[in-house]
């Protein structure tokens, strides 16, 4: 008597349905609510269009995104977007990754304690950071110039973000006063990670902390530090503050326009909605492109030769 076989089905082929059955879900939800807005605001954007009714909007192509490539203002708030990512990544990096790396050694006491301090501006709500910051930053009656006026150093005190040579620095420090324990925990998290053999190994081969920093955690913090970047870049060039005008001189330009959406809520004052999303498409196309430059980078191969090469150099 013949005995039909059933058919067998791989453990990997399981665990891609398995894999599937639990992204369904979040993907559903993702493009209901993220792709398919994106993809409309991008088709409106492409249209001149009042805002009202569709049926009356003209099809103009890329000429909405020409004319913002033309505008003096969408320019600066790339290239001031383009500064804080890159300016203040440099100084956020440096302190998350040197608080990472001392908070993780356990020869310092009161390590929970400064990591509980750093981490908390994070909790804040934004609202909360900016009234705080447009106190501590006020020109007549802030702490800031206050404090300076109270030690003697009065020519110091000035507009802080009504001025274009401390507007821009204000704020990058501002961001990474608020961002930098998100960081923090990030990376020491990925620092944590890393098996303590490859601390041992190392200082047996002689190598001082700042060897062991070098060539086995910063190899080794790759990945993390490029989820970092990816988040960084992106929080950076969605950075939208408002100062300037309520602080600088009367009649006085912004001090800084970092907000690509500004334009968005002149559209609908101007009955011109499909200029405003041109402007707001250019900066998630702009942010878009960082995320995939970044995020598809092939990964370079960590082997141990690699890791411990430079150990006793």
């Amino acid at each position: 008597m013949a005995v039909s076989a059933k058919p067998v089905v791989s453990g990997r082929r399981k665990g891609k349905g398995i894999i599937f059955a639990f992204l369904a879900p979040a993907i559903l939800i993702y493009a209901i609510f993220f792709l398919y807005p994106a993809f409309n605001a991008f088709q409106i954007s492409l249209y001149d269009w009042s805002g009202f009714s569709f049926s009356s909007a003209r099809f103009v192509g890329l000429a909405n995104f020409k004319e913002a490539l033309a505008d003096k203002w969408v320019r600066l708030a790339f290239a001031n977007n383009l500064i804080i990512m890159v300016v203040g990544g440099i100084f956020m990096f440096s302190l998350a990754l040197f608080f990472a790396w001392v908070l993780t050694n356990r020869r310092y006491k009161g390590r929970t304690f400064f990591k509980t301090a750093i981490f908390l501006p994070h909790v804040i709500n934004d609202v909360g950071v900016a009234l705080l910051w447009v106190f501590i930053f006020q020109p007549r009656f802030g702490m800031l110039n206050q404090l300076l006026r109270s030690v003697g150093l009065s020519n110091l005190a000035t507009v802080w973000l009504g001025s274009h040579e401390t507007a821009i620095p204000s704020i990058i420090f501002v961001f990474v006063w608020y961002v930098i324990g998100f960081y923090m925990v990030l990376l020491i998290a990925g620092i944590e990670g890393i098996p303590t053999d490859l601390y041992d190994a190392a200082r047996i081969d002689g190598a001082s902390d700042w060897q062991v920093f070098r060539s086995v955690v910063l190899p080794l913090l790759r990945d993390v530090l490029a989820i970092a970047v990816i988040y960084w870049m992106i929080g950076a060039l969605n950075l939208r503050p408002r100062v300037g005008n309520d602080q600088g001189p009367a009649g006085q330009p912004d001090a800084y326009r970092g907000d690509l959406h500004d334009d968005l809520g002149l559209a609908f004052a101007n009955s011109d909605l499909s200029h405003g999303l041109r402007d707001g498409d250019l900066g998630a196309v702009v942010r878009g492109g960082v995320y995939r430059l970044v995020a598809f980078l092939p990964p370079a191969p960590l082997r141990g030769d690699r890791v411990f090469k430079e150990v006793g150099r």
